[in-house]
Parts: C-alpha cells; sequence; structure tokens
C-alpha cells in the first residue's frame, strides 16, 4: 500500500491520558452521537503501527490537522476475517470543539476514505409502568412457551449474547446458564484466546466506569441487561425463581455502556453496541439480542450486522418505544429480526414503535424477569420484547441446527400468528 505520511501528526498527538475528558452526548433532532469523535473506513487496510503514531494517508491529514488528534485506532484489530471489511474502520478522537458531522463531511469527499460518521450512541428501550405488579410471566403463557418446551427445551451448545448494561452472572437463576469463555484461562492476565481481551472468562465489559474495559461484564448498577437476560434465558425446571423461554440456552455477557455517560434521564447510554456485537459473533454467539436503539442509521452499523450474519449469528432488535413509525437501529438494519411490543391482549403497546420495518411482535407489559443482587423485578418495553424472541430463535437454532441466521429469523416471522387487526 502506497502512503503519504505527515510528520505534523505526531506533533499533535496529545496522550493517551487526554483520552475521553472532552467527550460529552450530543442531541440533535433525537439523534445522539459522541463529540469529539469521528468513525472513517478508510480504502485500504491501515497499519497497527501507522495508527499508534497518528499518520494517515493521503489528504486526510488536511482535514484532522487542526483537531488536535489525541487517539486513532482500529475499531475491531481482533476481527478474525481479515476480508470483512471492519478491519478498514478506525475511530479518530479529538480535543478541538468541533461537530463530528461537519468533520465526517469533509473526511467523506477524501479518496482515501470510504465513508465517515460520527459514533452514533442509542438508548436502552426499557419503559417502567406505573401499574402494580399483577401477573407474573403472562408473557410466556401467551406466546405457548410450554408446548415449545415440548419440542424443544434448547440447547447448551446454543448461545445468546446479551450486549446491554451488564449481567448480574452470578444471580441464582441465571449463573448455571452463563456462558464461559472455554479457550480462556480465568485470571492469568494473559489473552489466551488471543482475540484482543484478555481474561475474558464471562465475556467482556466494554465501557467499565469511565471508558476503560475490563474483563467483568457485571452491571455497575441496577437498570437493564440482567432483567433482558432472565427473559432469553433464565435457568428453569430448577425450582426456584422463574422459568424462561430459552430454558437451557447459554447466556453470553457483553457490557456495551460506561457509568459516566449517560442520558437526559440518567438512564445508561449503548455507545459500544457495535463492538459488543462483533465480540459476539467472533466467540461464537448463534443469537444476538440488542434491546436498545435510536434514528442513527450507521453505515458501520449495517457492516457490523452484515459480519455478524457472516459468522452465523442472528441479530435480534428492540424496535423502540417512541409511538413511530420511523425506522430504529439497529432493528431496521437488513438481516436484523425486529420486535415490536405488544400486550397481553396482541394489541400494540401505545408506546411501541410500529410499521413496515417491524419483523415481528411479542409480550412486553410488566414482564417479570431477574433483578440485581438475587432479586426479580417487573418492566415492560420493546427490550422486554426482544429477548423473548431471542429466546424463542435459540430453540429455532436448536431444533433446526443447519438453518442460516436469516432461515431462524424466518422461522419465527412465518409461523407467528396475525394479530395485525
Amino acid at each position: 500500500m502506497t502512503r503519504t505520511f505527515f510528520i505534523i501528526f505526531s506533533v499533535l498527538l496529545y496522550c493517551n491520558s487526554f483520552s475521553q475528558l472532552n467527550e460529552s452526548v450530543i442531541d440533535k433532532n433525537g439523534i445522539l452521537y459522541v463529540s469529539n469523535t469521528v468513525v472513517v473506513k478508510l480504502k485500504s487496510k491501515p497499519d497497527k503501527i501507522l495508527l499508534k503514531s497518528s499518520l494517515f494517508p493521503g489528504k486526510i491529514n488536511s482535514v484532522l490537522s487542526d483537531l488536535n488528534v489525541y487517539s486513532a485506532k482500529m475499531m475491531f484489530p481482533s476481527t478474525f476475517n481479515e476480508n470483512s471489511g471492519l478491519n478498514k474502520i478506525v475511530a479518530i478522537n479529538y480535543a478541538e470543539n468541533k461537530d463530528p458531522l461537519e468533520v465526517s463531511s469533509e473526511l467523506i469527499k477524501l479518496d482515501e476514505v470510504d465513508w465517515a460518521e460520527p459514533k452514533y450512541i442509542y438508548k436502552t428501550d426499557a419503559f417502567t409502568p406505573n401499574d402494580p405488579l399483577y401477573s407474573t410471566q403472562v408473557n410466556l403463557a401467551k406466546i405457548k412457551a410450554a408446548e415449545a418446551w415440548e419440542i424443544s427445551r434448547g440447547d447448551t451448545n446454543i448461545i445468546i449474547a446479551i450486549i446491554d448494561s451488564g449481567v448480574d452472572w452470578d444471580h441464582p437463576d441465571l449463573s448455571a446458564n452463563i456462558w464461559i469463555n472455554p479457550d480462556e484461562i480465568p485470571a492469568n492476565g494473559i489473552d489466551d484466546d488471543n482475540n484482543g481481551y484478555a481474561d475474558d472468562y464471562r465475556g467482556w465489559d466494554f465501557g467499565g466506569l469511565n471508558g476503560t474495559p475490563d474483563n467483568d461484564p457485571m452491571e455497575d448498577s441496577a437498570y437493564h441487561g440482567t432483567h433482558v437476560a432472565g427473559i432469553a434465558s433464565a435457568v428453569s425446571n430448577n425450582s426456584f425463581g422463574i422459568a424462561s423461554i430459552g430454558f437451557n440456552s447459554k447466556l453470553m455477557a457483553v457490557k456495551a455502556v460506561r457509568d459516566d455517560l449517560r442520558g437526559s434521564d440518567n438512564s445508561p447510554l449503548i455507545l459500544y453496541g457495535y463492538e459488543g456485537i462483533q465480540y459476539a459473533a467472533d466467540k461464537g454467539a448463534k443469537i444476538i439480542n440488542c434491546s436498545w436503539g435510536g434514528e442513527g442509521n450507521s453505515l458501520l452499523g449495517q457492516e457490523v450486522i452484515d459480519y455478524a450474519i457472516s459468522k452465523g449469528a442472528l441479530v435480534v432488535a428492540a424496535a423502540g418505544n417512541d409511538n413511530v413509525s420511523a425506522p430504529a437501529y439497529p432493528a431496521s438494519y437488513n438481516g436484523v429480526l425486529s420486535v415490536a411490543w405488544t400486550d397481553n391482549n396482541d394489541r400494540k403497546s401505545f408506546f411501541s414503535n410500529y410499521g413496515p420495518n417491524i419483523d415481528v411482535t411479542a409480550p412486553g407489559s410488566s414482564v417479570y424477569s431477574t433483578w440485581m443482587n438475587n432479586t426479580y423485578a417487573q418492566l415492560s418495553g420493546t427490550s422486554m420484547s426482544s429477548p423473548l424472541a431471542a429466546g424463542l430463535a435459540a430453540l429455532v437454532a436448536a431444533r433446526f441446527p443447519g438453518y442460516s441466521p436469516l432461515q431462524i429469523g424466518e422461522q419465527i416471522r412465518v409461523t407467528a400468528d396475525d394479530v395485525s387487526d
């Protein structure tokens, strides 16, 4: 690869300790993205050493030279498939107060750049009603889970990845179903499976408390992920707690939030959702649940979805709780099974998104599931509908092991009851 190097960049390079100091959440007409960050796909695969010294080919330097860039790195350095295109994607962090949309619009004009965009972030799609608990797990009865279990109770070889705010992996109603990385020796400080994540024995935490990743995907505070995990595959038939549609399916915990960047309602924000999807696909997840979304239609997002499908994983995503027909992402990307929210009478929830981008609906009202610190709670939303469909997808995958990801999704769609009236 022919490269033109610009020494000025090493002068502009800030030390890593500066990273994330200027980051905040930008809300532009409901579309959320991180300040001071752009994501760029180069035409040619970058050199890791090149990125460490922040020297870019061609005219990219002319756009970035006034931004005080302090970090530039491959987003997916551990991608196993070298032909996927993900290894050409670079995240660039800078200190100057310039809108990433403006920076992206300048970069996309360059011959060396395939595409450029902000780093979009998404809201978790949970909705907590004020109504008191009136029953538990009506959702399972509504989808005839007991009848499904007569055919399949899942398979411990089928992994459902929960890309979310973390999972209380030692919850007594989850722990026996938590995926353990068979290629990693715990607590030895070594990346035994050479996937770029040392000691990822129970999954990975991409955000930590302040953007520093670690190997413990436990929820930092109770909000969302543990509840979602229990709906998908809490331990069943164990004389304790709740049952789940996924029954024997394994749960891969992937934490995609960081504690110091939150929404206006103090809810956690999904900053590392696509990194999480790629991680899960590479580690063998057959089903990947995303109970989050937003309006940011990202080229990065579609490429990561395509990559997950190529690795044999079906992505299932919440359609959103805004009562609109406009597409939300990742639910509306090609190849994703998008799930809307119906109540226990098969009616659309007032809050649920709807329209031609929806593939299926699932019960999501007053769902009782696992919660932090070995407890249980009741939540509503498309966040609860999505893991119900994801757990069902795990049963389909166990029953039809030769099915592709899209065949699994289509099996669910074409056999669902028509409740469009």
